[in-house]
């Protein structure tokens, strides 16, 4: 997969907020704010009062679509995504530091062309950047994701997760699902176990037995 992925799922709305009195007459006073873009078919889950957070622009640290904190743990054998609205923005491109658990630091730049889609999705893979560096992903202690514009001011919030290990004999499953912002969030449950759920109304009874007031005989 590449690093950054394009998308055409995104609508446009536009808010317009008035002022009113008691009496209900318009006070004149408007503010309008356009062309803003949600994930398709999530607009009522998306936080409207919120909204300018969520779309990369200048003088803007746009926040990623995740219901994720900032600091977050992932798996070093798991891939994790993630996605964020930019729609001719002065966003360049992705710096990815990543720190490993003996304090060495190293750098990735992922230059960002989004063309006429909305919505993108930045893969982040430790698998990838410890190859990229020749360092063992186990080995890794945390990676820093920041987007850039072209003359280094930071457009996006700082997101840094912290790389965890299990031991060898522990089964994990990445779980990936949709959350309220619009794109996908991850994450690792270990030792998994497959559930069952049977119901039947009727059971069949044993035709070689007498029921004989409630007793088989």
């Amino acid at each position: 997969d590449s690093d950054i992925n394009n998308y055409d799922t995104t609508i446009k709305y536009n808010v317009e907020v008035k002022g009113i009195k008691n009496n209900g007459e318009d006070t004149g006073d408007t503010l309008n704010i356009n062309d803003k873009y949600a994930y398709n078919a999530k607009l009522n889950g998306y936080q409207l009062f919120d909204f300018l957070n969520y779309n990369v622009e200048a003088d803007t640290k746009a926040n990623f679509l995740t219901s994720f904190p900032t600091n977050q743990k992932a798996h070093y054998s798991t891939d994790t995504y993630l996605y964020f609205l930019s729609n001719n923005s002065p966003l360049s491109y992705f710096k990815i530091t990543i720190e490993t658990i003996t304090g060495a630091k190293f750098e990735k730049r992922i230059n960002f062309n989004g063309g006429n889609n909305v919505l993108h999705s930045l893969l982040i893979s430790p698998t990838t950047l410890g190859l990229d560096f020749n360092v063992l992903p186990q080995k890794l202690k945390n990676i820093k994701i920041c987007g850039y514009a072209s003359n280094g001011v930071e457009v996006t919030e700082t997101r840094t997760l912290y790389i965890t290990t299990f031991k060898c004999a522990v089964d994990v499953v990445n779980l990936h699902w949709e959350n309220k912002e619009g794109g996908y969030d991850s994450f690792v449950f270990t030792q998994p176990k497959k559930q069952i759920s049977v119901s039947k109304e009727t059971i069949d009874t044993n035709q070689y037995l007498n029921n004989i007031n409630g007793v088989y005989t």
